[in-house]
């Protein structure tokens, strides 16, 4: 067994690797944490970042994590399972969000351009299982979340197992999602979450800025 220690950065186990850059620019590994107990996982992150205060906690094997350069924010990912995927895109941030994998071959994969704000949870597992009392057999299988390119998540929202969601969507503060949501440029609410508005997209600028860029965009087209 081969164990690794720097700071905040802990590999136990045989044939992990943990491929990101030493620049002033990756604040993950200048302020996040990694700990990592198994064989054969990969954590590949990207810079620069600005995933400040992010820990990432693997415990089985053969898992891969995947966050490319531009990513921000504060995440806290937990994988306690085998051969799983987390794959995050491009410029997608995390104001304070979990991520918790506890299955074998489950997977998140996140499109780039994402927004996710505080308290917000994926949780590809239901944690306990689910029995049909005849055959004893389990049902709840979480297998995957897929999120698509330029969602935003509003505060406290919650991801269950095995949801899609499709590109350009609003997910208000608060909502469930507990089943595929289809409808591009919509926002969802509620529990569980569904479609309330349509024909919307969103920036990351507040309102009076947003404001300005649309009388200034305006102005040029005049």
């Amino acid at each position: 067994m081969r164990f690794f220690r720097k700071k905040r950065f802990i590999i136990k186990g045989e044939n992990n690797s943990f491929i990101t850059p030493k620049d002033c620019r990756n604040e993950l590994l200048k302020y996040g944490s990694l700990k990592i107990d198994g064989n054969n996982n990969k954590v590949d992150i990207g810079g620069p970042n600005y995933l400040k205060f992010t820990d990432i906690n693997i415990t089985g094997n053969n898992n891969v994590v995947i966050l490319p350069a531009g990513c921000y924010g504060k995440l806290h990912l937990d994988i306690r399972a085998s051969n799983t995927l987390v794959k995050v895109g491009l410029r997608t941030g995390f104001m304070g969000t979990d991520i918790v994998l506890q299955e074998n071959n489950s997977q998140v994969i996140i499109g780039e351009g994402c927004m996710f704000a505080k308290e917000t949870r994926l949780y590809c597992s239901d944690f306990h299982a689910v029995i049909d009392p005849l055959s004893k057999m389990p049902l709840n299988q979480g297998k995957e979340i897929i999120i698509g390119n330029h969602v935003w998540l509003g505060e406290a929202v919650k991801i269950l197992k095995n949801c899609h969601i499709c590109d350009n969507v609003i997910i208000a503060i608060g909502a469930i999602v507990t089943k595929d949501l289809t409808t591009e440029h919509a926002m969802f609410a509620g529990n569980p979450a569904s479609c309330k508005k349509t024909n919307i997209d969103w920036v990351e600028e507040a309102y009076d800025q947003a404001l300005i860029n649309w009388k200034d965009t305006k102005h040029e087209t005049l």
